[in-house]
C-alpha cells in the first residue's frame, strides 16, 4: 500500500515482462505541465526470462488525473482542486506498441531532439539505434520537438 497524500499523480502500469530501462520522450506538449488531464508518451525495454521474448514498448498513457487524497471535511481547495474532483473515477487510457528486440534491454532512451530515433543497449553486448517514429505514430505521437521547445 501506499501513503495516497505523497503524490500529487500515481498510476501502475505493468507489462508482460520487467522494464528495468524506460525513458520518457519529448513531445510538444510542454515540459512544464500542470494541468490535468495529463498524456504522456514512454518508451520501455523488457527484460524477459528467455531472451527470444523481449520487446521495445511504446506507451501513449492519456487521460491521467491527480491522485485522489484524503482530505478533512473542512479543507479548502483551490479552484483548480475542487474542479478536478469530477474526474477522479475516469479511467486513463493506455496504448501501446511493441518491437521485438534482440536480448534483455539494460538500458534505452529516446533522442530528445527527434523522439522516434531510440538507443538500446543489449545484454549481448550490442548497441541499437531504431527509428520508431512510424510506431509513435501509431499510437497518437503528432508533431515534433522545435529546438525553442527545447
Amino acid at each position: 500500500d501506499y501513503d495516497n497524500t505523497a503524490y500529487a499523480m500515481l498510476h501502475r502500469l505493468r507489462s508482460e515482462w520487467p522494464c528495468l530501462s524506460f525513458d520518457f520522450i519529448r513531445d510538444s506538449l510542454g515540459s512544464n505541465r500542470t494541468r490535468y488531464p495529463v498524456t504522456s508518451f514512454m518508451v520501455a525495454g523488457t527484460q524477459s526470462a528467455d531472451p527470444k521474448n523481449n520487446k521495445i514498448l511504446l506507451y501513449k498513457m492519456a487521460d491521467m488525473y491527480r491522485t485522489k487524497k484524503d482530505r478533512d471535511d473542512d479543507a479548502e481547495l483551490s479552484d483548480d482542486e475542487d474542479s478536478d474532483d469530477d474526474n477522479f473515477d475516469d479511467d486513463p487510457v493506455v496504448v501501446h506498441r511493441s518491437v521485438k528486440h534482440t536480448g534483455a534491454v539494460n538500458r534505452i532512451r529516446s533522442m530528445p531532439q527527434q523522439p522516434g530515433i531510440v538507443s538500446s543497449w543489449s545484454d549481448t553486448g550490442r548497441v541499437y539505434l531504431w527509428d520508431l517514429t512510424t510506431q509513435l505514430q501509431g499510437i497518437g505521437f503528432r508533431g515534433s520537438v522545435t529546438q525553442q521547445q527545447i
